[in-house]
């Protein structure tokens, strides 16, 4: 399995949603989940469901983490490298205000 997958994912279960709820772990989701959206097409059909279903927990989570996204490593990183809003795991704290187009985030955690 992609070590990015295993990682992203391993701890972005509903069980261990709240476990993650640390700066430095919740940070390192937004850079797992880019290194799996610039390799996207190398992963299998189970890594990309297994991705997909960390993807809708994370959003849930979005209200949880926010506070990290707007103050921890990922803001500064957001700020210099303006990501696009298509790359929606560096947009977490507007998820949770309700403030990013909700057409932009993956099928599966659109409400």
């Amino acid at each position: 399995m992609n070590k990015d997958v295993k990682i992203y994912t391993t701890t972005l279960t509903p069980e261990a949603i709240d476990d993650i709820l640390v700066g430095e772990t919740v940070s390192r989701k937004a850079f797992y989940r880019q290194e799996i959206a610039e390799h996207w097409d190398e992963l299998t059909a189970e890594e990309r469901a297994l991705v997909a279903a960390s993807d809708a927990v994370l959003i849930d989570a979005a209200d949880k983490v926010a506070e990290f996204w707007r103050v921890d490593s990922v803001a500064s990183i957001r700020e210099r490298d303006q990501p696009p809003k298509e790359a929606w795991w560096w947009w977490l704290h507007e998820i949770a205000e309700g403030a990013f187009p909700a057409e932009l985030l993956p099928k599966a955690a659109r409400p």
